[in-house]
């Protein structure tokens, strides 16, 4: 690696760190619109049967597994311009997939009246060709950071910034659409045109925030100098499986994302379906859970910084998995009360997403101090691998429960046992999803004392100083078995 990489002096002013968290306005924004609205938008504008509706969407989110790593494996290597001079190795995805990710998004939100089979073969091409260049766009820049900084706090804060930029995305995202699609209706008197409308504004913010990212970055990115091979090799992939906190961290992931996709994708549908709220209290509770998120961002990143992050992890998702099985019991069935529900989940959302990345960035340093190779966009896209898949089997599963619950995205008002399926999905469901999530993120060995003894360690073994494992023995001892 670089010189660079090894001094420990701050490397990034606000700004750029405000620049860096611009880049994920696809992640907030469309990422976060599909996830909320896609289902929705299928069953009840598209006019697509529940079940199809989650074989498409896990069709497309199996194919994003897939590109995702081999996204991960390839840009671990360097770019070069025509002169053969390194531009980069992350960088460059993001620049050059920014029109594409916005203008593919945009067409998944056009509705054809051409037959159930035509619009089935319609959006399952437009969803291989969107997660395409979203995994072009996705893996690179969650692993960009990992890149910018050799400084664990540093990382987390980055990050920190950065997830409350994203956050101030989803709270656009919360507050406008509600408000906006219904009035659009109005203008247009019609669901589908609307609809496509508030998708490509989506996609135009999308890339311009992706634009912002790149200029923001431009002279940080530090260079390896020592260059993977080009070829793919699986057999180097499934090695990374035998660091046991990366197998742990990505068990937990995979556990969070049932939670996470299962209430996404419900949590919409139980406000508008199983609780009737019109389209400016369905924004502000969107908006309040989205500023009361962006708190739980400074306040985890910073106790994070001080405590163990795992001891900060379990506390904010076992605080929510257990309210949410209070809630089940309790019900919800008022404004405060699924105002009250948000402002309880943002507390394992703005944890998760603030501390799920320095946690990777962790594993990347202990990978290089063990092997000599830094697989940053490796390791990344495993988990982008590993929750898509996660997400493509409960969105699978959520389709069908929704189906065999009576749910009908064109009935007037939904049957009491549908209406009580859709209740189970935002709140006994997800409870198991983030207390097993919990449980699991207790078993990683890289505690925060840890962690900045392997940082140390790495340091010295880069300027030529081997360094032995001290402080943090236990996590070479017990990560691989046959190869080292």
């Amino acid at each position: 690696m670089s010189s660079t990489l090894n001094k420990k002096e701050p490397r990034f002013t606000l700004i750029r760190k405000v620049g860096f968290g611009m880049g994920g306005m696809p992640s907030s924004l469309m990422n976060g619109f599909y996830l909320t609205y896609f289902l929705f938008f299928l069953t009840s504008i598209a006019g697509i049967k529940p079940a199809l509706a989650g074989t498409i969407i896990m069709i497309g989110t199996i194919w994003q597994a897939i590109i995702n790593l081999l996204v991960g494996f390839y840009s671990d290597r360097n770019f070069k311009n025509k002169q053969g001079e390194v531009i980069g190795r992350k960088r460059p995805f993001i620049i050059r997939t920014a029109f594409p990710v916005g203008i593919t998004f945009a067409l998944l939100f056009v509705a054809f009246d051409i037959g159930t089979v035509g619009k089935a073969v319609y959006f399952i091409v437009l969803l291989l060709i969107y997660f395409f260049v979203y995994s072009l766009y996705e893996v690179p820049y969650y692993s960009l950071a990992a890149n910018l900084s050799n400084d664990s706090n540093e990382r987390t804060s980055l990050r920190m910034v950065a997830t409350n930029v994203e956050y101030f995305g989803t709270f656009m995202l919360g507050v406008v659409p509600p408000s906006l699609i219904p009035y659009l209706e109005k203008v247009f008197d019609s669901d589908s045109v609307s609809w496509g409308i508030m998708a490509v504004a989506v996609g135009v913010i999308s890339t311009l925030g992706m634009i912002l990212c790149w200029v923001a970055t431009k002279g940080k990115e530090i260079i390896a100098e020592k260059e993977e091979e080009e070829k793919f090799n699986l057999r180097e992939i499934l090695y990374l499986f035998k660091l046991k906190p990366m197998v742990i961290m990505f068990f937990a992931a995979a556990t969070y994302f049932f939670y996470y996709t299962m209430s996404a994708n419900s949590f919409y549908i139980y406000m508008y379906e199983n609780l009737g709220l019109d389209g400016n209290q369905i924004s502000f509770i969107y908006g309040a859970g989205v500023l009361f998120s962006m708190l739980i961002i400074y306040v985890s990143s910073r106790f994070a910084m001080k405590f163990d992050k795992r001891i900060v992890f379990f506390v904010a998702l076992t605080l929510t998995g257990c309210s949410f099985i209070i809630f089940h019991f309790v019900g919800i069935s008022s404004f405060n009360m699924i105002l009250f529900y948000l402002i309880i989940d943002s507390i394992n959302g703005g944890t998760y997403w603030t501390l799920i990345y320095p946690f990777i960035y962790d594993v990347v340093d202990l990978d290089e101090y063990i092997t000599g190779n830094r697989r940053e966009g490796s390791i990344m896209g495993i988990y982008c691998f590993i929750i898509t898949i996660a997400s493509a089997l409960t969105a699978q599963i959520e389709g069908i429960i929704m189906q065999m619950g009576g749910y009908d995205g064109n009935a007037a008002a939904q049957t009491p046992e549908a209406a009580n399926t859709i209740f189970n999905m935002i709140t006994i469901y997800p409870a198991i999803g983030l207390l097993l999530t919990a449980l699991i993120m207790m078993q990683n060995p890289i505690t925060i004392k840890r962690a900045d003894a392997v940082s140390a360690a790495l340091e010295l073994k880069r300027q030529g100083s081997p360094a032995p494992p001290t402080g943090f023995e236990i996590l070479v001892k017990n990560s691989f078995h046959g190869k080292q």
